[in-house]
């Protein structure tokens, strides 16, 4: 991994920080919704997956944009190569929408509309399992498993993994391919790439939506964490009511929780 601001290397140790006054801040660091899925996955720290640190790229612009990367490269014993990239915005007053849906909270995304035909892809051919239903995208995915089980025999366990982040049950077919070609390893990376586009493109919407505050926090933010159904997290159970309401940011106790989107006072 090799990052250059102007010509001149940045982010040449780990975790670390660049920025520059009012253009960008670029923060290097562990990206732990793989953490917590690796964890929950092994229980006991020998295991190697637990032992790898995961990669994260979050990248702070003007007016709000922010970009978050998250990196699977041969880090530690990782042997399996991917990008994961995130962009968001705050909510415009007009309203918007996108490939990602409306920036209301609701999960009624159209990933096939916005899909870019193989011809046009900058990716030398190779098009992401969850556009591979869309006619004319990609070549019919293999039936031959390579442990041996048939594809079908992997969707209840991309269920398994994908229902509690709720947005995640969009990628159950992507996921029965992509276990299929290249392993059970692979569900813990759909948990954690499922809860971070959750996290990115619904968790404050769904936060404003469904948080029960008699009286609107001060000082801090908040969101809607399906993570803490399972996990007493800082922050969760802020509103009394829901577990899953968690206060985020600010400059005290919440700073150590990452807000979503503008949740961050």
């Amino acid at each position: 991994f090799a990052m250059t601001w102007d010509g001149s290397k940045i982010l040449e140790s780990f975790p670390s920080e660049f920025s520059v006054d009012g253009l960008i801040r670029v923060r290097y660091m562990e990206d732990n919704f793989y953490q917590d899925s690796a964890d929950e996955f092994h229980q006991q720290r020998n295991n190697w997956r637990s032992r790898t640190t995961l990669r994260l790229l979050e990248l702070s612009l003007p007016q709000g944009v922010r970009i978050t990367v998250a990196l699977g490269t041969n880090v530690g014993s990782w042997i399996m190569r991917f990008m994961d990239v995130f962009i968001t915005m705050p909510f415009q007053a007009s309203g918007q929408d996108g490939h990602c849906g409306s920036a209301t909270g609701d999960f009624n995304v159209d990933w096939e509309g916005s899909a870019v035909a193989a011809r046009e892809s900058l990716l030398s051919g190779t098009v992401p399992a969850l556009l591979s239903t869309k006619t004319g995208l990609v070549s019919a995915p293999s039936t031959e498993c390579i442990e041996g089980e048939e594809p079908e025999d992997n969707r209840v366990p991309c269920e398994s993994v994908l229902a509690p982040s709720e947005f995640g049950m969009l990628f159950v077919n992507a996921c029965m391919q992509d276990v299929c070609s290249g392993g059970q390893g692979i569900l813990e990376y759909y948990e954690a790439f499922a809860m971070r586009v959750f996290h990115e493109y619904a968790a404050e919407a769904q936060g404003k939506q469904r948080c029960a505050f008699p009286v609107e926090p001060h000082g801090v933010g908040y969101f809607w964490d399906p993570r803490c159904r399972t996990t007493a997290s800082l922050g969760c159970g802020a509103d009394g009511v829901h577990d899953e309401c968690r206060l985020c940011g600010g400059s005290g106790t919440y700073a150590a929780v990452q807000c979503p989107g503008t949740a961050d006072p």
